[in-house]
Protein backbone atom coordinates (compact mmCIF):
# COMPACT_ATOMS: atom_id res chain seq x y z
CA UNK A 1 0.00 0.00 0.00
CA UNK A 2 2.85 2.52 0.67
CA UNK A 3 4.82 1.75 -2.83
CA UNK A 4 1.04 2.79 -4.61
CA UNK A 5 0.93 5.56 -2.28
CA UNK A 6 4.42 6.69 -3.16
CA UNK A 7 3.39 5.80 -7.08
CA UNK A 8 0.61 8.09 -7.07
CA UNK A 9 2.46 10.62 -5.32
CA UNK A 10 5.01 10.94 -7.72
CA UNK A 11 2.20 10.50 -10.73
CA UNK A 12 0.54 13.71 -9.42
CA UNK A 13 3.97 15.79 -9.38
CA UNK A 14 4.97 14.64 -12.51
CA UNK A 15 1.52 15.79 -14.51
CA UNK A 16 0.54 18.83 -12.43
CA UNK A 17 3.78 20.28 -10.50
CA UNK A 18 5.08 21.36 -13.77
CA UNK A 19 2.18 23.84 -14.96
CA UNK A 20 1.86 24.78 -11.08
CA UNK A 21 5.35 26.14 -11.59
CA UNK A 22 5.60 27.77 -14.99
CA UNK A 23 2.22 29.32 -13.94
CA UNK A 24 3.33 31.49 -11.63
CA UNK A 25 4.00 35.07 -12.50
CA UNK A 26 7.59 36.00 -12.78
CA UNK A 27 8.06 39.62 -12.03
CA UNK A 28 9.99 40.75 -15.45
CA UNK A 29 13.78 42.19 -14.50
CA UNK A 30 15.65 44.88 -16.19
CA UNK A 31 19.67 44.77 -16.20
CA UNK A 32 20.76 48.05 -17.30
CA UNK A 33 24.70 48.58 -17.90
CA UNK A 34 26.19 51.94 -18.32
CA UNK A 35 26.23 51.65 -21.94
CA UNK A 36 22.56 51.42 -22.15
CA UNK A 37 22.02 54.62 -19.96
CA UNK A 38 25.40 56.40 -21.20
CA UNK A 39 25.89 57.29 -17.91
CA UNK A 40 28.21 56.54 -15.14
CA UNK A 41 28.63 52.97 -13.40
CA UNK A 42 28.55 54.36 -10.10
CA UNK A 43 24.97 55.00 -8.37
CA UNK A 44 25.22 57.19 -4.94
CA UNK A 45 21.22 57.73 -3.91
CA UNK A 46 17.85 56.80 -5.62
CA UNK A 47 14.28 58.21 -5.45
CA UNK A 48 11.24 57.73 -7.29
CA UNK A 49 8.59 60.38 -8.06
CA UNK A 50 4.56 60.26 -7.98
CA UNK A 51 4.74 59.96 -11.84
CA UNK A 52 6.39 56.44 -11.19
CA UNK A 53 10.16 57.66 -12.77
CA UNK A 54 13.62 57.54 -11.04
CA UNK A 55 16.39 59.42 -10.23
CA UNK A 56 19.42 58.77 -8.85
CA UNK A 57 22.71 60.19 -8.06
CA UNK A 58 24.98 59.25 -10.28
CA UNK A 59 29.06 59.75 -11.01
CA UNK A 60 28.04 62.16 -14.12
CA UNK A 61 25.57 63.79 -12.42
CA UNK A 62 21.08 63.71 -12.04
CA UNK A 63 19.94 60.85 -14.16
CA UNK A 64 16.15 60.30 -15.01
CA UNK A 65 14.64 57.22 -16.35
CA UNK A 66 11.06 57.10 -17.09
CA UNK A 67 10.17 53.79 -18.02
CA UNK A 68 11.08 54.60 -21.75
CA UNK A 69 14.33 56.76 -22.08
CA UNK A 70 17.21 57.75 -19.95
CA UNK A 71 18.27 61.69 -19.63
CA UNK A 72 21.10 63.12 -18.10
CA UNK A 73 21.19 66.12 -16.04
CA UNK A 74 24.63 66.84 -15.34
CA UNK A 75 26.05 69.11 -12.23
CA UNK A 76 26.79 72.78 -13.43
CA UNK A 77 30.78 71.80 -12.89
CA UNK A 78 30.36 67.98 -14.31
CA UNK A 79 30.78 66.66 -10.76
CA UNK A 80 29.65 63.66 -9.40
CA UNK A 81 26.10 64.14 -7.59
CA UNK A 82 26.18 62.54 -4.33
CA UNK A 83 22.49 62.53 -3.20
CA UNK A 84 18.66 63.25 -4.78
CA UNK A 85 15.71 63.94 -3.20
CA UNK A 86 12.31 64.23 -4.86
CA UNK A 87 9.98 66.98 -2.72
CA UNK A 88 6.96 67.84 -4.43
CA UNK A 89 7.49 68.54 -7.89
CA UNK A 90 11.22 69.68 -7.30
CA UNK A 91 14.30 67.10 -7.48
CA UNK A 92 16.90 68.01 -4.99
CA UNK A 93 20.33 67.25 -5.72
CA UNK A 94 23.53 68.11 -4.24
CA UNK A 95 27.55 67.83 -6.23
CA UNK A 96 30.48 69.05 -5.04
CA UNK A 97 30.76 72.08 -3.28
CA UNK A 98 26.96 72.89 -4.39
CA UNK A 99 23.51 71.93 -3.89
CA UNK A 100 20.15 72.73 -5.28
CA UNK A 101 17.17 71.81 -7.19
CA UNK A 102 15.57 70.66 -11.04
CA UNK A 103 12.36 72.48 -12.19
CA UNK A 104 10.72 71.15 -14.97
CA UNK A 105 10.18 73.96 -17.68
CA UNK A 106 6.86 74.14 -20.30
CA UNK A 107 8.82 72.34 -22.07
CA UNK A 108 9.30 69.18 -20.23
CA UNK A 109 13.10 70.48 -19.91
CA UNK A 110 14.63 70.13 -16.42
CA UNK A 111 15.85 73.70 -14.95
CA UNK A 112 18.51 73.69 -12.08
CA UNK A 113 18.42 76.45 -9.86
CA UNK A 114 21.35 76.56 -7.02
CA UNK A 115 20.59 77.25 -3.56
CA UNK A 116 24.30 77.70 -2.51
CA UNK A 117 24.55 80.75 -4.96
CA UNK A 118 21.22 82.03 -4.76
CA UNK A 119 21.41 82.40 -1.14
CA UNK A 120 25.30 82.96 -0.88
CA UNK A 121 25.48 80.08 1.45
CA UNK A 122 29.20 80.00 2.84
CA UNK A 123 30.03 76.14 1.33
CA UNK A 124 33.41 74.74 2.99
CA UNK A 125 36.25 73.71 1.03
CA UNK A 126 35.60 70.77 -0.96
CA UNK A 127 32.05 69.99 0.97
CA UNK A 128 30.06 67.29 -0.45
CA UNK A 129 26.60 66.59 0.75
CA UNK A 130 25.91 63.14 1.29
CA UNK A 131 22.22 63.19 2.51
CA UNK A 132 19.51 65.61 1.89
CA UNK A 133 15.99 65.52 3.87
CA UNK A 134 12.95 67.15 4.19
CA UNK A 135 11.87 68.51 7.42
CA UNK A 136 8.54 70.42 7.60
CA UNK A 137 8.96 73.72 5.36
CA UNK A 138 12.73 73.12 5.31
CA UNK A 139 15.10 70.67 3.50
CA UNK A 140 18.33 69.25 5.62
CA UNK A 141 21.69 68.91 3.81
CA UNK A 142 24.57 67.16 5.06
CA UNK A 143 27.46 67.10 4.36
CA UNK A 144 30.69 64.74 6.77
CA UNK A 145 31.08 68.19 8.65
CA UNK A 146 27.91 69.79 9.15
CA UNK A 147 24.01 69.55 8.97
CA UNK A 148 22.62 72.84 6.89
CA UNK A 149 18.71 73.44 7.53
CA UNK A 150 17.39 75.74 4.94
CA UNK A 151 13.91 77.17 3.95
CA UNK A 152 14.06 76.67 -0.24
CA UNK A 153 12.53 79.69 -0.83
CA UNK A 154 14.11 82.22 1.35
CA UNK A 155 17.10 80.88 1.74
CA UNK A 156 16.79 81.30 5.73
CA UNK A 157 19.85 79.13 7.50
CA UNK A 158 20.42 76.94 10.51
CA UNK A 159 24.02 75.29 10.29
CA UNK A 160 25.06 72.60 13.21
CA UNK A 161 28.87 72.17 12.87
CA UNK A 162 30.87 69.57 14.19
CA UNK A 163 34.76 68.80 14.56
CA UNK A 164 34.65 65.15 13.55
CA UNK A 165 32.33 63.30 10.81
CA UNK A 166 28.44 63.56 10.81
CA UNK A 167 28.33 59.47 8.97
CA UNK A 168 24.93 59.30 8.73
CA UNK A 169 21.48 60.88 8.86
CA UNK A 170 18.15 59.24 8.84
CA UNK A 171 14.60 61.13 9.71
CA UNK A 172 12.28 59.44 11.98
CA UNK A 173 8.92 60.76 12.29
CA UNK A 174 9.59 64.67 12.99
CA UNK A 175 13.28 64.12 13.40
CA UNK A 176 16.27 63.85 11.86
CA UNK A 177 18.69 61.47 14.30
CA UNK A 178 22.59 61.38 12.95
CA UNK A 179 25.47 60.28 14.02
CA UNK A 180 28.95 62.34 15.02
CA UNK A 181 31.81 59.89 14.87
CA UNK A 182 33.70 59.79 18.91
CA UNK A 183 30.68 61.76 19.85
CA UNK A 184 27.41 60.12 20.02
CA UNK A 185 23.80 59.62 18.87
CA UNK A 186 22.03 63.11 18.19
CA UNK A 187 18.74 64.01 17.05
CA UNK A 188 17.24 67.24 15.79
CA UNK A 189 13.94 68.31 16.90
CA UNK A 190 10.66 70.06 15.34
CA UNK A 191 11.49 72.83 17.13
CA UNK A 192 14.94 72.42 15.41
CA UNK A 193 16.77 72.05 18.31
CA UNK A 194 19.95 69.48 18.97
CA UNK A 195 19.83 66.79 21.84
CA UNK A 196 22.01 63.96 22.64
CA UNK A 197 20.37 60.66 22.36
CA UNK A 198 23.34 58.76 23.70
CA UNK A 199 26.96 59.00 24.04
CA UNK A 200 27.88 55.32 24.93
CA UNK A 201 30.28 53.75 23.27
CA UNK A 202 28.18 52.25 20.78
CA UNK A 203 27.41 55.09 18.98
CA UNK A 204 31.15 56.80 19.32
CA UNK A 205 32.93 54.03 17.78
CA UNK A 206 30.53 52.09 15.54
CA UNK A 207 29.53 53.51 12.33
CA UNK A 208 25.94 53.57 11.53
CA UNK A 209 24.61 52.47 8.72
CA UNK A 210 20.45 52.87 9.10
CA UNK A 211 18.17 53.72 11.56
CA UNK A 212 14.56 52.67 11.15
CA UNK A 213 11.42 53.32 12.93
CA UNK A 214 9.84 49.62 15.06
CA UNK A 215 7.05 50.02 17.08
CA UNK A 216 8.43 52.36 19.70
CA UNK A 217 11.41 52.01 19.04
CA UNK A 218 14.75 52.02 16.59
CA UNK A 219 16.27 49.39 14.85
CA UNK A 220 20.03 50.03 14.20
CA UNK A 221 21.78 48.78 11.28
CA UNK A 222 25.60 49.41 11.93
CA UNK A 223 28.75 48.44 9.69
CA UNK A 224 30.69 46.30 11.68
CA UNK A 225 29.09 45.30 14.63
CA UNK A 226 25.42 43.72 13.55
CA UNK A 227 21.81 44.85 14.48
CA UNK A 228 20.91 46.79 17.43
CA UNK A 229 17.04 48.38 18.90
CA UNK A 230 16.65 51.39 20.57
CA UNK A 231 13.67 51.28 23.37
CA UNK A 232 12.57 54.09 25.19
CA UNK A 233 15.19 53.48 28.20
CA UNK A 234 17.85 50.47 26.82
CA UNK A 235 19.19 49.01 23.84
CA UNK A 236 19.21 45.58 22.46
CA UNK A 237 22.03 43.92 20.84
CA UNK A 238 19.65 42.06 18.11
CA UNK A 239 20.19 38.49 18.14
CA UNK A 240 21.66 38.02 21.43
CA UNK A 241 19.42 40.34 23.05
CA UNK A 242 22.02 41.70 25.80
CA UNK A 243 21.11 44.93 27.18
CA UNK A 244 24.43 47.12 26.22
CA UNK A 245 22.79 49.92 28.46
Amino acid sequence: MKGKTTLLICLWLGCFAPSLLFGQDIPPIQIFSPKDTQTGNQNWMIDQANDGSVFFANNQGAVNYNGAEWRLLPAQDNSIVRSVKIIDDRVYTSSYMDFGYWEKDETGSFEYTSLSENFNIDVLEDEQFWNIIPFGEKIIFQSLSRLLIIHPNNGKLQAFSYQNTVVKSCKIDNEVYFQVLNKGLYKITQEQEVKLVSNDVLFQKTTLVNLVKHGQGINIVTQDNGFFIIQPTRVYHLGEYKIIF
